[in-house]
């Protein structure tokens, strides 16, 4: 080879070196570049789609190709790139919000009172998975809940982007909600063999025990279920999925049987909700001026989300266990039970799947749900409905972004294009079925995660039947004495960094992760 030759292989080397080192000197750790690392995997799920013509694709779980009354009636919108324009978070073309009453149905055939007249229509129209699944999915099933007390039409989108054949699903609809509402549900699950729709309905008061009562009216429907299913996860009609079926099932196997429920201790300045008894009317959970009797027994009141996914042992322990069912009892006459009750649960020594670690949404270590309120440090782009983000087309770029299996909330007569484009993405992603891009750093360095991934589930039983031993002695040797041993959470110094904020690190039972 000429020595001039070599010199400028040489040259072109040494340059693309320099240009190699100076890309991963600057990238990484910058947490702008991720997060644009995963707005560009997200997207891509919008330009692969499968052809008609096509055979199988060696990457798809699925391969019938979209049924030309499913073309009419799902939305897409991203035919014109509207979707990938708002995720990449092009400001210039978005056009602003404005308040869709009828929300998305754009052909009087697609409405759900139409399709709900034969139910072939309905799953072929809205393209329902009724077959075709992983071997992996179908051998790690799951549970789900959906309350609900209006928007039908929104409901049956969340369900039917949800709905696989090997879960089970139970739908609640609020006692309040018309009749209308609850015919067109029950309808649905007509459909469907594992859709079921509770009927013997409370009215779910702001506030009161109605929101646990009705939760574990559908926990009991799902245990009946001959369903073995290994999580329960509990949703409303106003949210949406940000993960595929595949893609969850693999995540809640990573965190190794543990349950994942936002828990913090219950705050000092929110001690008036035991203060008093309160009295649960038509309308509203009322205080009364009558003292409210202390637990029987002695714990730490912990604090946190009403939805989260549950083991179900857990759900087992709470259906049955006589401390869950005494300290459920006690919360009835209390203000916002739903906000305590899985919260305090899931730190007792002995529940499934538990821990005394603290988890919750701003600290960026609970995986259920991606919510924003209105004191958090990300700005909503929709609006704010009672604290909470109602999310908008612009929050697509955020959305997109989280780690998170859910979203809260939506709203698809304020906005149908964000959760029809999030239903786009999650149908491209169930046929490409590759969850190699996803955040797995995030999700096994969950603290809950790592410490269930060094202790067997029969090791787990087995300790969890002695400490609840251990922890009544305790309480029985402790009656009457107000200095007994309270269990609480011991902060350990270091953080885990992730993308959009930092976990904190705690002691679970008494071992530092």
């Amino acid at each position: 080879m000429p020595i001039k030759t070599v010199w400028l292989v040489t040259v072109a080397v040494q340059v693309f070196s320099m240009f190699t080192f100076f890309s991963l000197w600057i990238h990484p750790g910058s947490e702008e570049y991720v997060k644009k690392q995963q707005i560009e995997t997200f997207t891509s799920a919008f330009s692969r789609r499968l052809d008609p013509t096509r055979n199988k694709d060696k990457y798809c779980n699925l391969d019938v190709p979209r049924d030309p009354l499913a073309t009419k009636c799902l939305p897409s919108p991203n035919i014109d790139g509207t979707c990938s324009m708002y995720i990449r978070g092009n400001k210039k073309r978005i056009q602003p919000l404005k308040f869709n009453p009828t929300g998305s149905r754009k052909y009087l055939s697609c409405r759900l009172t139409e399709l709900l007249k034969n139910c072939d229509t309905l799953r072929t129209a809205h393209g329902y998975i009724t077959e075709r699944v992983s071997a992996e999915e179908n051998d790690f099933p799951l549970a789900f809940s959906i309350k609900l007390h209006r928007d039908p039409e929104q409901v049956e989108q969340l369900l039917r982007t949800i709905y696989r054949p090997q879960n089970v699903y139970c739908l609640y609809v609020d006692g309040k909600a018309h009749q209308i509402v609850y015919n067109l549900i029950f309808n649905i699950s007509r459909c469907f063999p594992n859709v079921h729709v509770i009927r013997d309905r409370v009215k779910v008061i702001y506030a009161s025990s109605a929101h646990v009562v009705s939760e574990m009216q559908c926990m009991r429907k799902c245990t009946e279920s001959k369903v073995k299913w290994k999580y329960y996860i509990n949703l409303t009609g106003q949210e949406f999925p940000l993960r595929t079926n595949l893609e969850i099932v693999r995540i809640l196997k990573s965190l190794n049987g543990a349950n994942d429920i936002e828990s913090y201790n219950h705050p000092v300045l929110q001690t008036w909700r035991f203060s008093k008894k309160y009295r649960l009317t038509e309308t509203s959970n009322v205080e009364t001026t009558e003292d409210k009797e202390p637990f029987r027994y002695k714990l730490q009141l912990s604090k946190g989300s009403a939805y989260g996914s549950f083991s179900r042992d857990f759900v087992n322990f709470i259906l049955k266990d006589n401390v869950a069912q005494e300290f459920i009892a006690w919360l009835n006459n209390t203000y916002s039970p739903e906000e305590n009750v899985w919260a305090t649960l899931n730190t007792l020594p002995w529940a499934p799947g538990g821990y005394e670690m603290e988890t919750r949404h701003t600290f960026g270590n609970f995986l259920s749900r991606a919510t924003i309120w209105d004191n958090d440090k990300e700005s909503c782009e929709g609006r704010y409905v009672r604290g909470v983000c109602v999310f908008g087309r612009r929050d697509l770029t955020w959305l997109t972004s989280r780690p998170q299996l859910f979203a809260n909330k939506f709203n698809y007569k304020m906005d149908n294009m964000a959760i029809d484009c999030l239903e786009d993405i999650i149908r491209n992603r169930t046929i490409l079925s590759n969850t190699d891009n996803l955040n797995w750093f995030y999700y096994i360095n969950l603290p809950h995660a790592k410490y269930y991934s060094t202790h067997s589930k029969d090791a787990m039983m087995l300790e969890y039947s002695g400490k609840k031993e251990q922890w009544l002695r305790a309480q029985a040797s402790n009656t009457g004495n107000d200095n007994v041993a309270v269990p609480t959470r011991t902060e350990k110094s270091d953080t885990l960094h992730v993308l959009g904020g930092t976990m904190t690190m705690y002691k679970v039972h008494g071992e530092v992760l």
